[in-house]
């Protein structure tokens, strides 16, 4: 409990990791959604909808959480460095 509050730890990739899953969670839900909504205007052509959105919707998903996650390891790596370049000084 006490790193969480010197900030020694960072709680956003965890937070990045649960809006990933829940994200994942909603795609599932709306192309469950969708082909229901569809299906009887398109038939049998709502499932390749349905799954062609859930895959990209997990697609962007993933590339979000990871884009957001490299954003937090650059920023890990540059404290580090400026914590060596003032000790080698």
């Amino acid at each position: 409990m006490m790193r969480l509050l010197d900030f020694n730890s960072l709680i956003t990739p965890l937070i990045v990791r649960i809006l990933y899953y829940l994200g994942i969670a909603l795609v599932a839900a709306g192309a469950v959604s969708l082909y229901g909504s569809l299906h009887y205007y398109m038939g049998n052509l709502t499932i390749i909808v349905a799954i062609l959105t859930f895959v990209f919707g997990v697609l962007v998903a993933r590339v979000g959480a990871e884009i957001t996650l490299v954003l937090f390891m650059i920023r890990d790596e540059l404290a580090w460095q400026r914590e060596h370049a003032k000790s080698d000084r």
